[in-house]
């Protein structure tokens, strides 16, 4: 099952965006932690890319869920970001960085994807988490990157 919504630079689209997550997780078993965790990433994330407009333009994230068997993916895509080297690395502040280390905490994993229509920032977690190495961050993100729990 696929779910997509858009937002725009509006921070009333929480308690929405909270309950559509709620109902997709539930619907794969996941328990009330993991839920959370899920619902707290994907606000920072949508949080961090609608406080990006420095023009007072109006932003719109692209926020799709898609659930599987024993897992789900969140992409939420960013319109208004993009790669910035011409050798496609995708530059990233230390501010974002320290952000991305937070989310990545509450997922099992987390990929950036850079394209000609914005970044994309999918996450990944699991209803019943299967057993991973200790965590670590790529700080070196270039282009598409991976970042796992």
């Amino acid at each position: 099952m696929i779910t997509e919504v858009q937002i725009t630079n509006s921070y009333s689209h929480s308690i929405y965006l909270r309950k559509i997550i709620n109902c997709v997780c539930a619907q794969i078993g996941m328990g009330s932690k993991e839920i959370e965790d899920t619902e707290n990433a994907v606000k920072k994330i949508c949080t961090g890319s609608l406080t990006k407009t420095h023009d007072g333009s109006l932003n719109t994230v692209s926020v799709k869920l898609a659930a599987h068997d024993t897992y789900m993916t969140v992409d939420v895509t960013d319109h208004l970001s993009h790669i910035d080297s011409p050798n496609g690395e995708l530059l990233i502040s230390n501010e974002y960085m320290r952000n991305l280390e937070g989310i990545s905490a509450l997922t099992d994993a987390m990929e950036i994807i850079g394209a000609d229509n914005g970044v994309t920032v999918r996450i990944t977690k699991y209803a019943c988490k299967p057993q991973v190495s200790l965590p670590h961050l790529n700080a070196n993100i270039m282009g598409t990157a991976t970042l796992q729990a």
